[in-house]
């Protein structure tokens, strides 16, 4: 099934040699003037363009802008992301191989619990695992945290960190609210 390009889906853009001579231009342009840029900071309105060099083939992702029709073969007007500080404008491209062509971009495979969800998608090399609520509260709870008592929970690569509410001791003096915070933090183990 193909896809129809509509505003604001990512896509993958290959540069054209002109397209990469246009873009180093402007950056050879910028550097010759950045003295001048200097020296008058008060001038609004400039952009220096600066980044690393683009080459012929280069495959960057864009954003399509303004698609010119509603079917899988319409051209679109896209900003191309390089690699710098700025964009680059390309008009009435279509999907494709080669250059001055865009493609929609590949899902990586994930890794989906033995529960059998759906597949979740992930950028390429990054690894996604999924785990339901009840997983997650089943884990906390064996740690002794009552997950009624959860106020956040944050995870990254190599721990989970668990916000939770603490009653304070009788008689004590709250400085506001009558319970507070307690944030812990547990280690993932990969098995």
């Amino acid at each position: 099934m193909s896809q129809i390009p509509t505003p604001g889906r990512i896509v993958l853009y290959t540069l054209s040699e002109d397209d990469a001579k246009r873009i180093n231009k402007r950056r050879e342009d910028a550097i010759a003037i950045a003295h001048e840029h200097k020296m008058n900071p008060e001038a609004t309105g400039k952009q220096v363009h600066i980044g690393n060099a683009a080459h012929d083939g280069d495959v960057l992702p864009a954003i399509i802008v303004r698609p010119w029709g509603t079917t899988p073969t319409s051209s679109a007007n896209l900003q191309v992301f390089l690699d710098g500080n700025d964009t680059f404008w390309v008009t009435s491209v279509s999907a494709g191989e080669g250059p001055r062509r865009f493609a929609w971009p590949n899902t990586a495979p994930s890794k989906v619990a033995e529960t059998g969800s759906d597949e979740a998608s992930a950028a390429p090399g990054v690894e996604t695992v999924v785990v339901t609520v009840s997983q997650i509260k089943a884990a906390l709870e064996s740690l002794g945290i009552e997950s009624h008592r959860l106020r956040e929970i944050h995870f990254d690569l190599s721990r989970v960190t668990v916000t939770r509410v603490v009653d304070l001791p009788a008689g004590s003096i709250p400085s506001g609210d009558e319970s507070r915070y307690e944030i812990e933090t547990y280690p993932i183990v990969r098995r």
